[in-house]
Order: C-alpha cells, then sequence, then structure tokens
C-alpha cells in the first residue's frame, strides 16, 4: 500500500476513534437527554450506529485534513527557467483617463 494512503487511512482511524469517544461522553452524560431519547426509542440502536457513522466521518475528515495542512513542504530549489535573487523588477504600467466624446444617437 502506498505511503500516502496509509497516512490518509491512519488518520482518518484516529478521527474516527475520536467520533466514538465523543458519541460514548454525548450518551454518557445524557446531553439534551439524547440517551433518554434514545433508549425509549424503538430504532435507538439504528440511532447510534448512524450518529457514530456521521460523526465518525466528520471526524476523520477533520483529522486527514489536519494532519495534511500540518505537513512540512519540502524546500523547492529554483530551476533554470525561474529567477533567482537577482530577479529585474519591471515598472508597473501607469494607467491614464483617455477622453472620449458621446453623441447622440437618433
Amino acid at each position: 500500500m502506498p505511503m500516502l494512503v496509509k497516512f490518509m487511512l491512519r488518520h482518518a482511524l484516529i478521527g474516527g476513534a475520536a467520533a466514538i469517544i465523543f458519541v460514548a461522553f454525548l450518551l454518557a452524560l445524557d446531553i439534551g437527554g439524547l440517551a433518554t431519547l434514545i433508549s425509549t426509542s424503538s430504532f435507538g440502536i439504528l440511532a447510534v450506529a448512524l450518529l457514530t457513522f456521521f460523526t465518525a466521518l466528520t471526524f476523520g475528515g477533520l483529522q486527514m485534513g489536519i494532519a495534511v495542512m500540518s505537513l512540512k513542504e519540502e524546500e523547492e530549489t529554483p530551476s533554470d527557467d525561474r529567477p533567482t535573487g537577482n530577479a529585474v523588477l519591471e515598472p508597473v504600467p501607469v494607467l491614464e483617463p483617455i477622453p472620449v466624446r458621446a453623441t447622440r444617437r437618433r
């Protein structure tokens, strides 16, 4: 398996684990009466499964994004066609208004 796929999969699993812990705390602390609502519903297991899945999807994507943004960039070596520190700056053109006569059409 390529190194980048392993990298992304590892961070997606880390986000998924964080989501499972988050959902467990949500249910354990009964925030907003969520655990009570789920326990009295006939679709409680489905609700917990969907809540966990979509939270894991969100946290996994967030963790992958954080991991990618945290990567250190390799320094670029200047190629032959790019100017280096001795580049000559070109003058910036100055915009001047041009007078235009407006004529009325019939």
